[in-house]
């Protein structure tokens, strides 16, 4: 009996863990990251990449400058991206509202994401290991830079839930 519960509950363990993202402890910033199948509404594949992060730096947050996403080489040949794979490339946020930067400040959360036609599917989702985010913030004490490195692959669709009745911030979900 003790050697089928501890089956069991080492299946259970395995189902709910299969996706969970990844966890990153940065010296500002913490939370938990990705990369999945985008939803596509019926388009091209996308493979995305996305963070959920708060900011638990020990200086006040004023502004948040930039946020920019940088893919690895081992994605050449394998994606259809608007810029080249090597290059950091600004993230779009909106000007105001739930997805804004100023949003996030207000908050402390930043979540975002980010993706490339991937026309091979979910198997390239491995390629998109190493992925970097770089985030630049203002503080009392000056300009600051993070970067974010994202590894851990979901399997499932991921989706970016906005809060627009309450103002919160964006969450992104993995389905």
């Amino acid at each position: 009996m003790k050697k089928r519960l501890s089956l069991l509950i080492s299946v259970l363990i395995a189902v709910t863990c299969t996706n969970v993202a990844g966890a990153w402890h940065g010296d500002a910033w913490s939370g938990e990251t990705g990369i999945a199948m985008g939803d596509t509404f019926g388009q091209k594949p996308v493979c995305t990449v996305a963070w959920n992060l708060a900011y638990i730096g020990t200086e006040p947050l004023k502004d948040l400058r930039t946020v920019a996403v940088r893919y690895p080489a081992a994605l050449e040949g394998h994606a259809e991206a608007q810029q080249p794979l090597g290059d950091w490339a600004t993230v779009s946020y909106a000007s105001s509202g739930s997805s804004s930067l100023a949003n996030a400040v207000a908050f402390k959360r930043l979540a975002g994401s980010t993706g490339v036609i991937c026309p091979e599917g979910s198997s390239t989702l491995d390629r998109l290991r190493g992925t970097e985010v770089r985030i630049e913030w203002e503080t009392d004490a000056g300009s600051r830079l993070e970067i974010v490195r994202i590894d851990a692959v979901l399997r499932g669709t991921l989706y970016q839930r906005v809060d627009r009745e309450h103002g919160g911030p964006d969450k992104i979900e993995w389905r």
